[in-house]
């Protein structure tokens, strides 16, 4: 999983931290807002290094040459990064292709996964790290939500979503024990799941999957 920490300026793979210079960490982020869609040269040369593109300038093409070889390859041995002809660049994820399209409450969606996210950033500023996948299939969109906190008991994973429950681990930490049962108990509005496991590498695991919404364009 590639993770941004905009405010440090490091990005991570599977945890590990990636060696990158200043420009490839910009420019890597500029696709990673994009991701799956074609970047020109001129938005990466303006977004990414902070100048207008020239015609014949190859900074760009040299920058995220090194950048592709530094990321590990797709599943199916392709470059996460791809030249699009006369298009620019393009991130590739596993799910690339694939549009994570639900139905429901944009409003409480977001209300979701901020709770998920501020659950998360709170736990990382102890493990140092917190992590987001996306995985798409024909009927469900899953989206995991990690950190590397204290994790939580094994026997209370199925009580974090309880109203005022707060873990033993959550001892000292602000909140109310509302986040949580919140978000739970809108997803299932939304007839999904949301569901908390330990990580094996420490910390916890916050798993939301919703129905997929059938795109109009697939049609």
């Amino acid at each position: 999983m590639l993770v941004l920490l905009s405010a440090q300026r490091r990005m991570t793979w599977s945890g590990k931290d990636l060696a990158l210079t200043n420009a490839e960490f910009n420019l890597l982020e500029v696709l990673m807002q994009k991701a799956g869609q074609a970047v020109s040269k001129n938005i990466l040369s303006e977004q990414g290094l902070g100048r207008h593109f020239q015609r014949y300038d190859r900074s760009s093409d040299v920058h995220l040459s090194s950048i592709r070889r530094k990321l590990p390859p797709l599943s199916d041995g392709r470059p996460r990064i791809q030249a699009v002809l006369r298009k620019g660049y393009q991130l590739l994820t596993e799910d690339a292709g694939k549009a994570a399209l639900v139905c429901g409450d944009a409003e409480m969606l977001h209300r979701v996964f901020d709770n998920l996210l501020r659950n998360a950033l709170t736990h990382a500023a102890v493990g140092g790290w917190a992590g987001i996948g996306l995985t798409v299939s024909d009927d469900a969109v899953s989206v995991r939500v990690e950190d590397r906190g204290p994790g939580v008991l094994s026997s209370e994973l199925d009580r974090l979503f309880v109203p005022f429950y707060r873990g033993t681990q959550s001892s000292g930490r602000n909140g109310h024990g509302l986040g949580l049962a919140i978000a739970h108990q809108v997803v299932d509005n939304h007839q999904g799941r949301i569901e908390a496991a330990n990580r094996a590498e420490g910390g916890l695991c916050l798993s939301v999957v919703l129905p997929a919404a059938v795109s109009r364009a697939s049609d």
